[in-house]
């Protein structure tokens, strides 16, 4: 049976290599060209880009009592981020600044994760002990806040009890009195 399509002129499936090496030579400055500009502009970005030096701190959030905490994680959390501008792309140059805030989802939830970014290492470190030491002195002021109510709840409290303990006595001392007067008349 005869191939009806085949073109006795062309050569199915076969590569020259000859033929290719003669487009690769005719175009050598093009081929050579490519990986040379590619390689200048990567040289010319690393030399021109800014590093960048990124430190990290966990904070333990405060409780107060039995698993009471001064703040929510979480709310708190939300609330820096927006404190430092960390979702608000527009300010993403700025340097340095608070990358990152979240919770420690490995922990029970009472970590937070604070990373900060700049230009120079000890700059990242400075603001981020800056930021640390400022989140810290917060929380020390919610915490001393939840400390005064929670006093102020015991005293209350005590006044109470002591209300409460002197009534019974009252009420003891006059039910003692009706029981030694005798059956009434």
């Amino acid at each position: 049976m005869s191939d009806m399509n085949h073109d006795p002129g062309t050569r199915g499936d076969e590569v020259n290599l000859f033929e290719i090496w003669q487009i690769l030579v005719a175009r050598k400055w093009l081929v050579l060209s490519v990986p040379v500009a590619t390689i200048l502009l990567a040289v010319v970005y690393v030399m021109q880009a800014t590093p960048l030096f990124e430190c990290s701190a966990r904070v333990l959030i405060g409780q107060v009592g039995q698993g009471v905490q001064v703040e929510k994680p979480a709310v708190l959390v939300q609330k820096l981020g927006e404190k430092y501008l960390v979702w608000d792309k527009t300010h993403f140059s700025v340097r340095p600044r608070v990358s990152s805030i979240s919770l420690d989802k490995k922990d029970t939830g009472t970590i937070i994760q604070i990373d900060v970014v700049d230009q120079s290492a000890k700059g990242a470190k400075l603001f981020l002990e800056q930021t640390v030491a400022e989140i810290l002195s917060e929380q020390l002021k919610l915490f001393e806040q939840t400390t005064e109510v929670k006093r102020t709840r015991l005293k209350t409290l005590a006044d109470q009890s002591v209300t409460l303990e002197t009534y019974q006595q009252e009420l003891a001392r006059r039910i003692a009195k009706r029981d030694n007067q005798g059956p009434a008349q």
